[in-house]
């Protein structure tokens, strides 16, 4: 019998100004995925982020003003305001574990 596969498709930049977009899409066993899902919440879980959909331009974004100052403070209108309240460290963290999870699951090729 054949496996059942997911396909997801996600794009970054605009056709406006810079007339530039990046796409990009991959398969994934639905077994596969079940098994990253519970990790992803495990992981969210274990840093109290509920149902917050963790991105990676977030994560770049709060890095990179943490690195600068540590104390910033985030403005409520950005995407990334959830992040505040981890140091730089914890936000590397996350991001490892990240990668972690999907080497794991997944692998990488």
């Amino acid at each position: 019998m054949a496996e059942t596969y997911l396909f997801f498709i996600d794009d970054t930049g605009t056709n406006g100004h810079d007339n530039f977009v990046l796409r990009g899409g991959f398969l994934i066993k639905v077994a596969d995925y079940i098994c990253l899902y519970k990790n992803f919440v495990q992981l969210k879980e274990a840093y109290q982020l509920g149902s917050q959909e963790i991105k990676w331009s977030d994560l770049t974004s709060a890095i990179r003003l943490k690195n600068k100052n540590p104390k910033v403070t985030f403005s409520r209108k950005k995407s990334y305001f959830y992040l505040e309240r981890f140091s730089v460290e914890e936000l590397k963290e996350i991001t490892i574990k990240i990668f972690k999870i999907i080497e794991n699951v997944v692998g990488f090729a």
